[in-house]
């Protein structure tokens, strides 16, 4: 099972670990629910359902102009979240999966809304049915990994690890595992996990920030500096970094190491 938990940690040193703003996080679900609250053109005249099975596909036809027109549903739950009316969004979307259970984008689009509005435990629920029917969609094992998260961090840490026996390569999974351990301040089994992600996705920020901070966590200040330094190095080429990583801390902190580089305490 499983959801964009955005892999970067706002570090406070000094003080315990904290992670990228929340209202971050509900943004990118707020940016998604639009995307994602569409029908595509061909089921403007005929909407077609597809409901994936082990054993066989079942297709579900129906002229939208004698029965329930998806298109035109989604037409307006798109409209309704748009002007700020999350309440009616939901109502229509609901309306979709009534009739048609397994409807990937209203499914997607609920539980996008749910978890923007907070209600990890409605939104666990809806991303549980999808996956249950897409379970190799990443975009679907993101989501459900990001809210997970937000309801209960014992339960994904117990569901990364089943999904982790299926996916063992698949990077921001390792990253995630590793973001749970850092937040339980196991930074030895954070640091495996978050290695073997940046082996797989070398030029992501958030994993490269995570990995230093694991190491400056574990004392290995040569490696930290290492990955610091990388950090900075790809900031120069990528757009709005610093509002999502504290490039200024970061530049702080390889101060602090290089001036006590020859401290026996560094903190």
């Amino acid at each position: 099972m499983f959801v964009c938990m955005l892999i970067c940690v706002v570090i406070l040193w000094r003080s315990s670990v904290t992670y990228a703003s929340e209202n971050l996080e509900i943004q990118k679900a707020f940016d998604s629910v639009v995307k994602h609250i569409k029908a595509d053109k061909k089921y403007k005249d005929l909407d077609v359902i597809e409901r994936k099975s082990d054993k066989f596909n079942i297709k579900i036809a129906q002229n939208s102009g004698k029965s329930f027109d998806i298109y035109s549903t989604l037409k307006k739950a798109k409209d309704s979240f748009e002007s700020g009316d999350n309440e009616t969004a939901i109502s229509l979307l609901n309306q979709i999966i009534t009739k048609f259970p397994y409807h990937k984008n209203a499914l997607i689009g609920l539980g996008n809304i749910y978890y923007a509005n907070k209600e990890y435990k409605k939104a666990v629920e809806i991303y549980t049915r999808l996956l249950k029917e897409y379970p190799s969609n990443p975009y679907i094992l993101k989501n459900f990994l990001t809210i997970i998260s937000q309801y209960d961090p014992d339960l994904a840490l117990s569901e990364m690890l089943k999904l982790h026996d299926i996916h063992k390569n698949y990077a921001p999974l390792l990253a995630n595992l590793g973001l749970i351990y850092m937040k339980k301040e196991d930074y030895v089994k954070g640091k495996e996990y978050m290695t073997t992600a940046i082996s797989l996705d070398e030029n992501n920020i958030f994993y490269t920030y995570n990995l230093a901070v694991i190491l400056d966590k574990l004392s290995d200040f040569k490696n930290a500096t290492i990955f610091y330094l990388k950090l900075l190095n790809m900031a120069t080429t990528l757009k709005d970094v610093s509002e999502k990583i504290p490039l200024y801390k970061v530049t702080a902190r390889l101060k602090f190491i290089k001036l006590h580089s020859t401290h026996p305490k560094i903190s």
